[in-house]
């Protein structure tokens, strides 16, 4: 196998590949939306990427912040690890135990007064109890305080968040993810999705079968090209006219021929030192199975024998 022809076999299997990894991908998450605990999300590998749409965790920029409104503006934005996200981004969420979320973090959450999921940050945490039915209760709020759906106070939080309503934890945001995301996610509001996924599996598929064909292409060129420079150099050998073509169909016929039995040949050697090799095992196998039945008889022999008498030996 030459280097074009082995560089052209790993393209193909790597872009395979990616074909594959892709459409598993996207199966994955068509299938995720189905169960009830994602609540519609798409998850792969115990995450999701939603894209955001609204402001409600935007910086908040009206000109109407109270002190302490700007006291909390700028606690947000120093003291906790995913600050203010605004929209248009893109989020990355992690499922994680409901123990394990802290008063600060952002969660994706199914929240009922809007029959959606929500993103907010949370502000205070109720442990389980007989009170609230011995699960974690979440009290979240946005960061923004004058964000689209009203002025809010320091104080505000939203209906109260049970830990089955919570969909996992924002580990990280950006806007290139949010601009990925128009293309590949159905749920984006005027997203390319419904085009572009099915493009971006297409792609690597028809790729490879360019790829099969140009090669087959060029193989069928190389192969002609030999047989018919096979063809003139036997017809110039037997001083046959080159222009004739009823000889040259004749010469064509037997180089095939040639090469059939040429073909056969090989395929018939390579089954014959396949046997061999096989036989060639089998009897090592067995003359090792014999060995190792000696070495029983001979170590039952000595023990029978108590052992060497090595005063003797010497």
């Amino acid at each position: 196998m030459n280097g074009k022809k082995a560089l052209s076999i790993g393209i193909d299997v790597l872009l395979g590949g990616v074909s594959l990894f892709l459409a598993y991908c996207f199966v994955s998450m068509m299938i995720s939306t189905t169960k009830p605990e994602n609540y519609g999300a798409p998850m792969l590998f115990n995450r999701t990427l939603l894209y955001v749409v609204t402001d409600s965790m935007a910086e908040d920029t009206s000109s109407q912040v109270t002190p302490e409104q700007k006291e909390e503006e700028d606690r947000v934005g120093s003291s906790f690890a995913i600050g203010h996200i605004e929209p248009g981004e893109g989020i990355i969420i992690e499922k994680r135990p409901y123990e394990e979320i802290a008063v600060g973090d952002v969660i994706t959450f199914y929240y009922d007064s809007l029959g959606a999921l929500d993103t907010h940050r949370v502000m205070e945490i109720d442990p389980p109890s007989e009170l609230n039915g011995n699960v974690f209760v979440f009290h979240t709020r946005g960061d923004n305080l004058h964000s689209q759906f009203g002025n809010w106070d320091v104080s505000t939080r939203d209906d109260p968040v049970k830990q089955d309503q919570v969909l996992g934890v924002v580990t990280s945001q950006s806007a290139f993810l949010g601009g990925v995301l128009k293309f590949v996610s159905p749920s984006v509001p005027d997203g390319c999705a419904a085009w572009f996924v099915p493009l971006l599996i297409l792609v690597p598929i028809s790729a490879i079968a360019a790829s099969t064909i140009v090669q087959a292409v060029k193989e069928s060129k190389a192969e002609k090209a030999e047989l018919d420079a096979e063809i003139a150099a036997a017809m110039e050998k037997d001083g046959k006219d080159p222009t004739d073509e009823a000889s040259r169909l004749l010469y064509e016929e037997k180089i095939a021929y040639k090469r059939e039995l040429r073909l056969e040949m090989e395929k018939a050697k390579a089954r014959e030192r396949k046997r061999l090799s096989k036989k060639g095992q089998a009897k090592e196998d067995a003359l090792r199975v014999e060995i190792e039945k000696e070495k029983a008889r001979l170590r039952a022999e000595i023990n029978k024998q108590g052992g060497f008498d090595h005063e003797n030996q010497e």
